[in-house]
């Protein structure tokens, strides 16, 4: 997909060289029974003998280094690019931040229910927020101005931005898929097919597949230029499309339940996919064929993905506090990294091994992927973390965005 003209490019080419052979194997493998360690809560709390605190108290020590203090409301998204935060929240408004100083750039209002999603276009040019409300707002970043509303007519889910050009996805409550081009906001595809709310979605790394999932528990791949089916999966089977000809029902294995999140790996070859029953299937993502399924969690809902550029490493967050990260060639757990509570997002950079992590214990922590080790852990948010967080690109500045109505930014050596 180009970014002068992505509706007119030709269909998308084979994969290369797949990340996960298919050609070996296509059976299903379910990870034995994994003994976690138990819990250990965080043991801050100490009594204040001389204030006479109650023994019960929680204590909380602020590690940031910066804090925005303009939300009235629970932080629902955060994003970051270079020293440019965004933020938004229950209060129908996003903020524009200067990461460097605390300073409010610019206040974005417009949208008339919840700010549920904020992303940067990948060249920071434009910001979008999207809502609630059926809208998305694209900004200007660098003029400060609003440039075009996008209206899709029900809640917004999610927006993913393409890799490469001015093109915007919108995954939307009703089970469409919408592609709009911006800065014209002209839409490009409405893709269909999902016959409940579409909870996940994204361009792959190389910008030539859409792969979208549902609560339906359907998987879907799409060809962006045309807005056709090319396979879907579904409790029932999988579906394989030849362009502009039936579908054939070919497998009847895919059933993770409703389905909340999804992640293509770097080479664009493989799609993770998980689920409220726990499971992670990767799914072949040339023609949708069952590669794995991982299955060593304890039945709490999938809440994030993330696939590792340095090792063959796929990072699952879940609501049971754990962060389990699985050899994509063994299939195998290498490391379970533990919260003290559900975890809400999870970041792998491009290049290297640290993954960062936030979590409903209101913590930040860094973790070494090689090891399983925490590195480090930051506090100072008075509620969960709901907001999820952002990662600037050499790795030392962390946004965070809490039911406690702030959006907190986290140092890191």
């Amino acid at each position: 997909m180009s970014s002068s003209d992505p509706a007119h490019q030709d269909a998308p080419e084979d994969a290369a060289d797949t990340y996960l052979d298919p050609s070996e194997t296509y059976e299903e493998y379910a990870d034995e029974e994994h003994d976690h360690d138990e819990d250990h809560p965080m043991s801050d709390d100490e009594p204040d003998e001389e204030m006479g605190a109650d023994e019960d108290e929680e204590i909380i020590v602020d590690d940031s280094i910066q804090g925005f203090f303009l939300h009235t409301s629970p932080i629902y998204s955060v994003d970051l690019h270079d020293t440019i935060a965004a933020t938004g929240g229950g209060d129908d408004l996003g903020y524009l931040w200067d990461i460097t100083n605390g300073e409010m750039i610019s206040k974005l209002e417009g949208h008339t229910d919840s700010v549920t999603s904020v992303a940067f276009s990948k060249d920071g040019v434009y910001l979008a927020t999207a809502g609630m409300d059926g809208q998305i707002l694209i900004w200007n970043v660098v003029e400060r101005k609003l440039v075009v509303k996008l209206e899709a007519g029900d809640e917004i889910l999610w927006i993913n931005w393409h890799p490469s050009g001015p093109v915007i996805l919108g995954g939307i409550n009703d089970g469409t898929v919408w592609m709009w081009k911006i800065p014209s906001g002209a839409p490009m595809q409405i893709f269909s097919g999902h016959t409940g709310p579409c909870s996940a979605g994204s361009f792959s790394p190389s910008g030539k597949n859409i792969v979208t999932c549902s609560e339906d528990g359907s998987l879907i791949s799409w060809v962006p230029q045309t807005g056709e089916v090319a396979w879907k999966q579904t409790s029932q089977g999988s579906i394989t499309f030849i362009y502009g000809g039936m579908g054939l029902i070919v497998d009847a294995r895919f059933d993770a339940g409703q389905l909340t999140s999804l992640a293509i790996n770097p080479t664009s070859t493989v799609v993770a996919v998980g689920g409220t029953e726990g499971l992670v299937k990767l799914l072949n993502i040339t023609n949708g064929n069952i590669l794995a399924t991982l299955g060593a969690q304890t039945g709490d809902s999938i809440e994030t993905l993330a696939w590792a550029t340095t090792l063959p490493i796929l990072a699952v967050g879940s609501t049971d506090g754990r962060i389990y990260l699985y050899d994509t060639q063994s299939y195998r757990i290498r490391n379970t990294l533990s919260h003290d509570d559900a975890v809400t997002a999870i970041h792998l950079p491009v290049g290297g091994f640290e993954l960062t992590s936030s979590s409903m214990d209101k913590s930040v922590r860094r973790w070494d992927i090689r090891t399983g080790k925490e590195i480090a852990r930051r506090t100072g948010h008075q509620d969960g973390i709901v907001g999820g967080l952002a990662v600037s690109k050499d790795g030392k500045k962390v946004i965070t965005g809490g039911d406690d109505t702030v959006a907190l930014v986290w140092g890191f050596d």
